[in-house]
C-alpha cells in the first residue's frame, strides 16, 4: 500500500503498466479527475476506483 499526496491542479503517477499487480485509488479527500481510454471518470471523496493488471497505463490519466 502506498500513500501519495496530490494537490489541487498536479497529476499524479507517470504512466506506468502492472503486469502482475492490481491497482486500486481510494480517495481519502477532495475529489480525483481520472481519464480512462478517454472518457472522464470523477472520483469523490470516500470513492474507490480499481484497475485490473495489464491494464494499459497511457489510456489512464488523472488529476486533484
Amino acid at each position: 500500500m502506498l500513500e501519495t499526496l496530490v494537490g489541487p491542479g498536479q497529476e499524479g503517477a507517470q504512466l506506468h503498466l502492472h503486469e502482475h499487480e492490481e491497482e486500486a485509488f481510494f480517495i481519502l479527500e477532495g475529489d480525483m479527475v481520472f481519464f480512462i481510454k478517454h472518457e472522464k471518470v470523477m472520483a469523490r471523496e470516500g470513492g474507490l476506483l480499481t484497475l485490473s493488471r495489464e491494464f494499459n497505463a497511457d489510456d489512464v490519466l488523472f488529476s486533484y
